[in-house]
């Protein structure tokens, strides 16, 4: 992961909502004037700078992950309770063995929407990591 905070790179305030549509103007906007084969370039920033941040800001997960890196209690174990993690075994049995995959598919992605409106709480960030992980293995 980059050390430099992304969205300064791009000049935005650091907020989970991003227009993805600017961000990508942006970055091209960027990427061209610090390009190092131009020869108007103000080559102010690191092309690959560019890029990490890019990475980070365009991905709802990376994006929540960069905000949410000082909580205090970040990856200890949130009291993740035995059920979820049982839920979460039984949907990657059922995707190892191809059962019913655009069902599970929707179902994770709308418990990933349900993640990002409360990615602040720990617990929905933590839970947000293994659906993604989940889904990961279907796509």
């Amino acid at each position: 992961m980059m050390k430099e905070n992304p969205f300064s790179v791009f000049k935005y305030q650091p907020v989970f909502k991003i227009d993805k549509y600017k961000l990508k103007k942006d970055y091209f906007k960027l990427i061209k004037s610090n390009h190092p084969d131009n020869p108007i370039s103000s080559n102010t920033i690191d092309v690959s700078k560019i890029n990490d941040a890019y990475k980070i800001l365009n991905d709802d997960y990376l994006r929540a992950k960069y905000l949410t890196k000082d909580v205090d209690n970040k990856y200890i174990n949130d009291n993740r309770n035995d059920l979820f993690l049982l839920e979460c075994l039984e949907i990657e049995s059922k995707i190892n063995d191809g059962f019913n995959l655009d069902f599970i598919k929707k179902y994770l992605e709308n418990k990933i929407e349900e993640c990002k409106r409360n990615y602040k709480n720990i617990s929905y960030f933590n839970k947000w990591t293994y659906y993604r992980n989940l889904l990961n293995k279907i796509s």
